[in-house]
């Protein structure tokens, strides 16, 4: 794997002491650092669409595009990148998580590739799915949690810091939504994911009022622009559509082509626009 190739740079160059960095890059790091944990959920909805026959080449490219992504990330976290504003993880929590990260992440992107290349995902693979990718989500959550909590030790105020890791987590709960919804499609443990679903639609729901309107007991920021607060409006339109098939498949009735429908072409937008909010925390 390329990263292997500048791990033991990076350690043997690893300093406890933090430097006094820039808002701007103290934020763009949280951003992509959070990003991570929705590629997680990104790349395993894309193998459940290949595995059902949607859209399979176009989602087989996606599978291999945002594994891509995820690596590449991966090493602009550890090293940093000046292009990008990211920095260098140097607080040592963090670089451990990172590490936890990667050894999950060394078997799971085998899958991908795999199943990206030959355009198909049988029964095995989505168990391995099943298998891999909550523990390369927690992993990479306790990671972003550790970056953040040290971005608050070197000048980000906390409360902004955890608002732009919560409104980020919310594009990584777009994807885990879907992810659960087709894994019910698939027929695979269903009872469980409805469980899972639940909690995953009670999340973005409970966390998208709370970033719309602040939350003093949570450390949450209330928007802090216009421009945010009809960005929101516009993540809570599309949601209110959105979430209807979610319902339904969490009470176990029949899930029709329509609502099927708006999973699969409705996934990505939610995502985007909840991205574009995002983004303007970190301005």
């Amino acid at each position: 794997m390329r990263l292997k190739s500048f791990i033991i740079a990076t350690a043997l160059s690893f300093s406890l002491i933090t430097p006094a960095l820039a808002e701007a890059t103290l934020k763009a790091t949280i951003n992509i650092a959070g990003r991570q944990r929705m590629l997680t959920q990104k790349m395993s909805k894309e193998l459940l669409m290949v595995h059902l026959g949607i859209n399979t080449n176009t989602n087989a490219e996606n599978l291999a595009k945002t594994t891509t992504l995820f690596e590449n990330s991966f090493q602009d976290i550890l090293r940093g990148n000046k292009k990008l504003k990211i920095a260098r993880v140097t607080d040592q929590k963090a670089f451990k998580d990172l590490m936890d990260v990667l050894a999950i992440w060394s078997n799971f992107s085998i899958l991908n590739q795999h199943v990206s290349e030959h355009k198909k995902a049988h029964r095995g693979h989505v168990a391995i799915t099943d298998f891999f990718n909550l523990p390369l989500l927690k992993t990479s959550n306790i990671a972003v949690q550790s970056i953040a909590k040290s971005a608050g030790k070197s000048g980000i105020s906390p409360k902004l810091a955890n608002t732009i890791n919560l409104a980020g987590r919310q594009r990584m709960l777009s994807q885990k939504m879907s992810k659960e919804f087709l894994f019910i499609l698939s027929d695979y443990k269903p009872d469980h994911f409805r469980s899972e679903l639940k909690k995953t639609y009670t999340l973005f729901n409970t966390t998208l009022a709370n970033l719309q309107n602040g939350n003093r007991a949570q450390n949450i920021l209330a928007p802090t622009s216009e421009a945010l607060t009809a960005q929101l409006a516009k993540v809570s339109n599309i949601w209110s559509n959105f979430k209807q098939p979610i319902a339904t498949a969490i009470n176990g009735e029949n899930i029709s082509t329509a609502q099927k429908n708006i999973i699969i072409n409705q996934n990505l937008t939610l995502l985007k626009e909840m991205n574009k909010a995002v983004q303007l925390y970190t301005l």
